[in-house]
């Protein structure tokens, strides 16, 4: 949720030198009440996992490389990139979607084989299929989440009957698998990173796509500016700042 507010409120609006200007905390000021609570969340759960984060792809984070998260950092920090500072969100979104993926296709496949507790997720005696979904468009129903119930694992267990054995406990671990399934597997969804589009600064729409102007060129048919086009821009107060970044 903070990314996308941060690439929503930003994205297209500011250069690459103006973020690295900006703190965190200055962005926030603009709309505190709405925009800390939010912040909070995203900065506790950075802060929680930042030692397991240790590559993006096939570059390795040196020792502590990973920033601590706080206020003071420049907003591009926030910004999803696969370079700069941007690379480290990435590879917290990659880290998080390879657990779930791997939970959900690992479950999947263990289903597959024709665990009675897994039965849920058949139709037909066909395996249900697993939807995928963005990782920059997911909700809260499309993550794994759970925190441990101890009341499942008293209801699902009993003191060993055996003489002299009475203190060990045996568990139902079917009957907990099959009341877990509902909420760790059904629903939820395998999350996409590669399709996940990266935060753009001002001015630099085509840098991560060479061709695009050519691919223009050949689609429409290009034509000269004459001179009094040209000075008519210039005059124009509206394009002037515009006209003079570009060339």
């Amino acid at each position: 949720a903070w990314s996308n507010i941060v690439s929503n409120k930003l994205s297209h609006r500011i250069n690459r030198k103006e973020a690295r200007e900006l703190t965190i905390a200055q962005f926030i000021e603009k709309d505190e009440y709405a925009l800390l609570p939010v912040y909070e969340r995203f900065e506790a759960a950075w802060n929680e996992l930042r030692s397991y984060i240790l590559r993006f792809e096939c570059l390795e984070f040196k020792e502590d490389e990973v920033p601590k998260m706080t206020k003071t950092l420049p907003i591009t920090f926030c910004c999803l990139q696969k370079k700069d500072e941007g690379v480290y969100l990435y590879a917290y979104l990659e880290y998080l979607s390879e657990i779930q993926n791997a939970f959900l296709t690992e479950t999947i496949e263990i289903a597959s084989k024709g665990s009675d507790a897994l039965l849920s997720l058949t139709i037909g005696g066909n395996m249900a299929r697993i939807s995928s979904i963005n990782i920059l468009e997911i909700q809260d129903k499309d993550v794994v989440q759970y925190a441990l119930d101890e009341e499942i694992l008293v209801k699902y267990s009993s003191h060993n009957l055996e003489y002299g054995r009475g203190n060990d406990i045996i568990y139902d671990f079917e009957a907990i698998e099959r009341q877990l399934v509902p909420i760790l597997v059904s629903g939820k969804s395998l999350l996409d990173i590669k399709h996940a589009n990266e935060f753009e600064f001002h001015l630099e729409l085509f840098h991560g796509c060479g061709t695009i102007m050519k691919d223009i060129r050949k689609k429409i048919p290009q034509q000269k500016l004459t001179a009094e086009k040209i000075t008519s821009i210039k005059n124009s107060s509206a394009l002037a700042h515009f006209y003079a970044q570009i060339l």
